[in-house]
């Protein structure tokens, strides 16, 4: 004997099943703090890594600069990032500001050195994530930051 699905039982199980995803979605949609804070911090990393290549590949200095949340590659292409505005940037090393629209500039020289504030600190809610640059091998490094200690 062959049991056949009723039609009371298929509407009960795709009920189900749509209260499930009704559920679920909206959570889906919202990233996690640390992963939007990380993601926005791996794009400024992206963009200094960008300006290494460059300067080593032309074999002139590249200068990156920081104004109003937004990271910009000085170059002919002239990339830039902007970072949402629940992103703050700190600078725990007072900065040389450059011009009249007080830019905080980095100089990315051929020998992958970077020039400027040895730190950035990228803060979301109550998570921070640093940006230390080496002066030595030109290495950018991200790690967890305690804010109440700089």
């Amino acid at each position: 004997m062959r049991r056949n699905f009723t039609l009371l039982e298929l509407a009960i199980v795709f009920s189900i099943i749509m209260l499930a995803i009704g559920l679920t979605l909206p959570r889906l949609g919202k990233l996690p703090v640390g992963v939007s804070l990380r993601n926005n911090v791996d794009k400024v990393r992206k963009l200094f890594l960008t300006g290494q290549l460059r300067a080593v590949a032309a074999g002139q200095e590249q200068s990156i600069r920081y104004v109003n949340n937004t990271f910009a590659l000085q170059s002919s292409t002239g990339e830039s990032l902007t970072l949402p505005s629940a992103v703050k940037v700190v600078f725990p090393v007072a900065p040389v500001f450059s011009g009249s629209d007080d830019a905080v500039v980095f100089r990315v020289l051929p020998g992958r050195e970077i020039c400027g504030p040895g730190k950035i600190i990228f803060s979301m809610d109550r998570r921070a994530l640093a940006m230390t640059f080496s002066t030595l091998t030109g290495d950018i490094i991200v790690a967890e930051q305690d804010l109440y200690k700089q």
